[in-house]
């Protein structure tokens, strides 16, 4: 997802990852949308597509991925989404030394 700002579209691409290569399942680009609309467009997605195992957002607007890891009842909070940041740098620091 990349949510919309000033004058720019809000874009939603599903991919998927089939005989080594990526292919392109869903891709949509909307117009000035209303916030709920697009939170809603993304879980009828999700459930319409099946299995989904992960859904990546631009984080510049923290308040569409925090209203999307509400819907599918995830811990939105912004400590705990920077204490998880924290700990993955941590890891991949220690992986590549």
């Amino acid at each position: 997802m990349d949510p919309s700002f000033g004058s720019s579209s809000f874009g939603i691409i599903v991919t998927q990852l089939y005989d080594q290569k990526i292919h392109v399942v869903f891709a949509e680009e909307y117009e000035h949308p209303s916030f709920q609309d697009m939170i809603d467009k993304v879980w009828e997605l999700k459930n319409k597509l099946g299995f989904v195992s992960n859904i990546y957002v631009d984080a510049a607007n923290p308040k569409v991925w925090q209203a999307l890891k509400q819907e599918l009842e995830e811990r939105y909070d912004e400590q705990y989404i920077k204490d998880q940041f924290a700990f993955c740098y941590l890891y991949l620091e220690d992986f590549l030394a």
